[in-house]
């Protein structure tokens, strides 16, 4: 019988073993839910505050538009360049009719223009056949730049305009 009190034992032990093993994996699965509950509703958080920032900011911005203290004026005139880009973007998007580009300012004009409705030169068209000129092609892309959030990037990583460059607790 000494034998069979072994396995017994034996078997004990490694079901122990295992039952620990059970433990410490739920253990850890929990603090693993735990933590991706607490992330998800920080990110929340930072989203909600972000949002506040901006809500913020273009309250400033449009109540202080012509008053800007030097310390704002790089983001005002950034912004009045991404408010100008929209405007010339929205201006360019055709109702299905086919239209021309002003070679000189870019504008959009119809497609029977004899003369730029924005600036009054000479539309200048361009048979499908003919080959558009490269130079052309250039200008006409590089007039319009994109605004993107990290414009603004590279004055927020040395100081936010307004603030010291000590870290304070809200």
């Amino acid at each position: 019988m000494g034998m069979w009190n072994d396995v017994e034992e034996k078997l004990t032990e490694a079901g122990q073993i295992l039952f620990d093993a059970g433990q410490d994996i739920a253990r850890q699965a929990k603090v693993f839910a735990d933590n991706s509950r607490l992330n998800s509703q920080i990110a929340d958080q930072q989203k909600a505050l972000k949002n506040f920032y901006a809500e913020i900011g273009k309250k400033y911005y449009s109540e202080h538009a012509e008053d800007a203290g030097e310390e704002y004026k790089a983001y005002f005139e950034k912004v009045e360049a991404c408010l100008s880009t929209i405007e010339d973007l929205k201006k360019k998007k055709s109702d299905g009719k086919p239209v021309v580009y002003c070679q000189a300012c870019g504008a959009v004009n119809s497609e029977s223009a004899v003369y730029c409705s924005h600036c009054g030169t000479k539309i200048i068209h361009v048979s499908e056949s003919e080959p558009q000129d490269a130079e052309w092609e250039e200008v006409k892309d590089a007039q319009y730049r994109t605004c993107e959030p990290g414009d603004f990037a590279e004055q927020e990583e040395t100081e936010a305009p307004g603030q010291d460059t000590q870290q304070q607790d809200v």
